[in-house]
């Protein structure tokens, strides 16, 4: 599903490959309710997420930038992470 959106292969620094969507300017507040304003973010599959153990300080990168994870924040159904991203 990731993919047919326009998912991107990033890889995470120790855990391996991954798929996600990247938004450069995320609602933080989707995220958590107590975060405001814009940031970078990814949108990925939590089986990923907990199978290349990706938490807060993880950087991720792809062959443009490199950056590290400030918060992982599950969506509704559980499904999907979103990786709020360090600027």
């Amino acid at each position: 599903m990731l993919r047919q959106l326009g998912a991107k292969k990033f890889v995470t620094a120790e855990g391996g490959e991954f798929w996600a969507l990247y938004d450069a300017e995320f609602n933080l507040a989707l995220a958590s309710p107590e975060m405001e304003g814009m940031a970078p973010a990814l949108t990925c599959r939590s089986i990923d997420v907990e199978t290349l153990r990706i938490d807060e300080d993880t950087v991720v990168r792809n062959g443009e930038w490199q950056r590290r994870v400030l918060r992982v924040a599950p969506t509704e159904d559980g499904g999907q992470s979103i990786l709020v991203l360090g600027q």
